[in-house]
């Protein structure tokens, strides 16, 4: 039984914190095949999203994960401990082999983050139906 998927995804929001809002969005593009036991898979996105950089040393463990720089007062002035937007590529492909009711799955990723950051990504999967 041999099958081609072809998709493509949008999604956008609005993240709301600390009484400001940011805009993420993102587009995914996505293919796979299956002929017979074999698999092949590739994919690529492009997003933005709203992370919090690590906070300095001093700051760690005495605020939660949700604190606004208000909260800081002038203890931080200059820190970049605000959300910044990350922007990226990602790409990748995947291969998977059956056997009965059992696949094993192996893929690589790499993001190209556009701060000059490359993230690499593998991974190596068995799956088993029962």
């Amino acid at each position: 039984n041999d099958t081609t998927l072809l998709q493509a995804q949008y999604f956008g929001g609005v993240m709301r914190h600390c009484n400001e809002d940011g805009f993420v969005q993102g587009v995914t593009l996505l293919s796979r095949w299956k002929f017979k036991r074999i698999g092949f898979g590739a994919h690529y996105s492009f997003g933005t999203e709203l992370e919090r950089p690590p906070l300095p040393a001093f700051l760690e463990g005495r605020l939660d994960d949700d604190f606004c720089l208000d909260e800081l007062g002038q203890e931080v002035s200059g820190s970049p401990v605000d959300l910044a937007e990350t922007r990226a590529h990602d790409m990748g492909g995947l291969t998977s082999l059956t056997f009965g009711k059992t696949q094993l799955q192996a893929g690589y990723s790499l993001q190209l983050r556009f701060n000059d950051t490359e993230v690499h990504i593998f991974h190596l999967s068995l799956q088993k139906a029962f």
